[in-house]
């Protein structure tokens, strides 16, 4: 029987990182570069700290620096475009994402990455394609599907839209998002009883949330129910005093 390989110092700064030790990763780290001054996963590993340390614009210098001698290694490109998104720089972050994608059509992280942008600008197919892909690939993760359930719904395909909702509450049933947007759906087919039984789950737990408080308000008066509408509106406006609706 072999013995167990003795790790290196990178794994071992790796293994500092996820344990959180990050001055004793930082440390074991300089010491490798001072010996080899031009090692890529090195500096990859320094990019990240810096990332974690809230130091952006340094990681980006060190991550480009792993970069200029392995330019398509993946993990560096995945590290690259994580620190660009901080940054606010999204168009860049996604022409990482879509290049990782070129060499590997299975990144769950490049998918769900890819389909938040094209998400929040509408671009409706787009989102539709990359969010599938994200579900497919990691089918046990809920805020995925609440987001191709967002698509689903902003696009008028209902059923599909209410499917990904209940799948991503299958996963967290406390998922308030799931829940308010199962009631938007359900009040947009005038299922109003529907709507309410899954505003009243958000609201549970969200007691104080003023949005979910008006959209039950809403749903209570389609029903004719004044007076619950009007308990909910009040306590909506006592928590947001400058709601414009």
């Amino acid at each position: 029987m072999q013995d167990d390989p003795v790790p290196t110092d990178l794994a071992v700064a790796r293994k500092l990182i996820d344990n959180g030790q990050l001055a004793e990763a930082s440390n074991s780290l300089r010491a490798r570069l001072d010996r080899d001054p031009a090692n890529a996963e090195a500096w990859f590993l320094m990019a990240r700290l810096a990332r974690l340390a809230g130091q952006r614009d340094m990681a980006l210098r060190m991550v480009a620096t792993a970069l200029a001698s392995q330019p398509n290694t993946l993990e560096f490109l995945g590290e690259q475009a994580s620190i660009l998104s901080e940054l606010g720089q999204g168009e860049r972050s996604a022409e990482c994402h879509r290049h990782i994608l070129l060499s590997n059509s299975g990144c769950f992280e490049s998918h769900a990455a890819l389909g938040r942008p094209h998400a929040g600008k509408g671009e409706l197919q787009d989102a539709y394609r990359h969010l599938r892909a994200a579900a497919q690939l990691r089918p046990r993760d809920a805020e995925t599907y609440n987001l191709l359930g967002q698509v689903l719904l902003d696009a008028g395909v209902l059923d599909d839209a209410r499917n990904a909702f209940l799948a991503c509450l299958e996963i967290n049933p406390n998922h308030i998002q799931a829940l308010l947007r199962l009631g938007n759906l359900h009040r947009e087919r005038q299922q109003t009883g529907q709507a309410i039984q899954f505003y009243r789950r958000a609201l549970a737990l969200k007691p104080e949330d003023p949005y979910i408080l008006s959209n039950l308000g809403n749903a209570w008066l389609d029903m004719g129910e004044s007076d619950e509408a009007v308990v909910c509106y009040r306590e909506s406006l006592r928590q947001y005093p400058d709601a414009p609706t």
